[in-house]
């Protein structure tokens, strides 16, 4: 399972609210294995995977909880590729919250699970699988660090006036109350693969994560200026059962008249709304589109709402950046819809915003999809969580060996590994580290 250079690769879990992601990244970039399991917690679960360019594998079967689901992944592991798990060097997890104290990356120990349970409820439908995710693959995989990526790590250096809420100084303070933003990591990789791809001008930047929850950010240099989620990855854009942005007055109104207490809203909010509350029928993008097609007008307007917002957020970004050089699409929705493109962009064809209809509608994955010398540029580029996450592992293992420290491994007990560390050579590769420093910016400014 080593690739040419003979360095090991690391393994990243990514839990959802209803799935696992996993994929085996090796210090070249390059996929070794990967599957998933989605309908996790159904009698119906859909279990995947795959080895290198090889076929898919999938069944269905009962799967009670992310626990069982990453218990899985590795099994799958060790049958797909040939001592697979020996090899892994360090295991990756996507945290979507770490809330105030943390958004760098961080090897996972008893202190931070401890803080993570602590906040969890700030993303509920994503920090309570990663936990079970984590404590799993702890328990399964005990002689190798595991590290925390935090979605949150990109936008931590908001300007104030962007990351700020109206509220009183005190109450602020007391519960670090801010705009945290979300979908960091897609974001830091698309950055990455702009620079890649050499796409210019690329100083003011409206990266769109379009996917079942769903951000706009706005990028300047480099630097998140500002994004369209908040202290919640509940606040922005429609999603698919998420509400976005609401008057916070509704909240109140409902507890006071639909019988509804604290939690009843978050659930109704979080898990009721969104496309799914629109349409009446289905938070499911995909599904939405084909019944629009076929004349369902609900499930067209959940649609038109959801390109409305988002459109709303491309003026105000073009606004806070001066005008915009470039706009990216990504996720599942954005990389995929051609409709969900042209319902947003379509009525700013005024202002020059136009979409060439043939690129938009098919081509490569990565690929501009207005025309040649339009300004804004328009591109696809579908994102690669899993890599960034591997690069951001491996340049905290190397910052540790650099401080002559070895990442954190705690023993369990009756492992043959406990204790068992990777080699400085074994994480970076034989050329020294395999990550260029796109994280650069961002740890500047962290002062790492």
């Amino acid at each position: 399972m080593r690739n040419a250079d003979g360095v090991a690769p690391i393994l990243i879990f990514n839990a959802g609210s209803s799935s696992l992601k996993y994929e085996v990244i090796a210090a070249n970039g390059h996929s070794v294995a990967r599957g998933g399991v989605r309908r996790v917690g159904t009698d119906q679960a859909l279990r995947e995977s795959t080895a290198g360019d090889g076929p898919l594998r999938a069944t269905t079967e009962p799967c009670a909880d992310h626990a069982v689901a990453a218990a899985w992944a590795v099994a799958d592991l060790r049958e797909a590729v040939s001592s697979a798990l020996d090899e892994v060097v360090a295991v990756g997890h996507r945290v979507v919250h770490g809330g105030p104290r943390l958004w760098q990356p961080t090897v996972i120990d008893g202190d931070v699970m401890t803080e993570l349970t602590r906040v969890a409820e700030l993303a509920p439908l994503h920090n309570s699988p990663a936990l079970a995710t984590i404590e799993a693959a702890r328990d399964l995989l005990p002689g190798v660090p595991h590290v925390a990526v935090f979605d949150t790590g990109f936008h931590h250096d908001l300007p104030a006036v962007a990351r700020e809420y109206a509220l009183p100084r005190s109450i602020v303070e007391r519960f670090a109350i801010r705009r945290y933003g979300f979908h960091g990591i897609s974001c830091q990789y698309l950055m990455r693969r702009i620079g890649e791809l050499g796409i210019q001008p690329a100083k003011r930047v409206i990266l769109c994560h379009l996917g079942a929850g769903a951000s706009i950010t706005a990028v300047l240099d480099g630097r998140s200026i500002d994004t369209s989620m908040g202290f919640t990855p509940l606040e922005g854009l429609v999603m698919a059962t998420r509400v976005g942005t609401v008057d916070p007055g509704i909240g109140p109104f409902l507890e006071r008249h639909a019988g509804l207490d604290a939690d009843g809203v978050e659930r109704l909010f979080e898990r009721e709304s969104g496309l799914r509350g629109l349409s009446g029928r289905s938070g499911d993008y995909a599904e939405l589109e084909s019944l629009a097609a076929a004349g369902d007008r609900d499930a067209n307007f959940a649609i038109d709402v959801f390109a409305y917002r988002a459109r709303a957020y491309l003026g105000a970004y073009w606004a806070a950046l001066g005008g915009v050089d470039l706009i990216v699409f990504s996720g599942g929705i954005g990389e995929n819809s051609a409709d969900a493109r042209a319902r947003i962009l379509g009525p700013l064809d005024a202002v020059g915003w136009r979409l060439d209809p043939t690129a938009n509608a098919s081509g490569p994955p990565e690929r501009r999809i207005n025309p040649n010398g339009a300004t804004p540029a328009v591109w696809v580029i579908p994102t690669r969580e899993s890599a960034e996450i591997a690069r951001e592992v491996r340049l905290l293992m190397q910052q540790a060996i650099d401080r002559g420290r070895m990442p954190g491994i705690e023993p369990t007990a009756g492992s043959s590994r406990a204790g068992v560390s990777p080699t400085s050579r074994q994480i970076v590769g034989q050329r020294g580290r395999t990550s260029p420093p796109l994280g650069s910016a961002r740890r500047a400014r962290r002062g790492s």
